[in-house]
């Protein structure tokens, strides 16, 4: 672990911070990244002013982030990333995951979470070098180790075709 002090920066967490922690964790440990409170505020602020139905303000039934799992086999367009920091540091895991914006193949614009090394590692890099939006599809690679969950990844999806009646395929 390094001996670096904590910073805190006023904006978010961006996806060249997530790059610089991938290439060197012990000069750039995420973890020593404590975001300002009222950048939080602001943050949480502004998207419930941009919330457009009452079930985005408050959070309904139909308005649940989707989880990496929920899209293996599936293709959609990822848009945007923003980065949280993951209490999983503490036991070994990632020390961030990813918030991405989303279009499903029929167009619904939806939110994933997802901390899969590979998946914020594709992401964070995509997203710095100006390669969103893109169509990609998510893939699980069985473990080697039984009872774990399958590694996740990002690979090139193909974007779906529009039919006059507007659906997809």
């Amino acid at each position: 672990m390094s001996n670096l002090p904590a910073v805190t920066v006023d904006g978010a967490i961006t996806s060249s911070d997530v790059m610089k922690f991938i290439s060197d964790p012990e000069q750039f440990p995420i973890s020593y990244i404590v975001e300002d409170p009222e950048t939080i505020a602001a943050r949480i602020e502004a998207q419930e002013m941009q919330a457009q139905t009452a079930e985005q303000l408050f959070g309904g039934l139909g308005d649940t982030a989707l989880h990496g799992e929920d899209l293996i086999g599936k293709t959609f367009q990822l848009i945007s990333c923003q980065w949280r920091q993951s209490d999983y540091a503490e036991t070994g895991g990632f020390p961030v995951f990813g918030v991405f914006t989303i279009a499903t193949a029929d167009g619904s614009i939806e939110t994933l979470v997802c901390g899969a090394r590979s998946v914020v590692r594709k992401a964070a890099i995509a997203h710095a070098k100006g390669f969103l939006p893109y169509w990609v599809k998510m893939e699980a690679i069985p473990s080697k180790t039984k009872g774990q969950k399958p590694i996740l990844d990002l690979v090139s999806g193909t974007q779906p075709v529009q039919l006059e009646d507007g659906s997809s395929f």
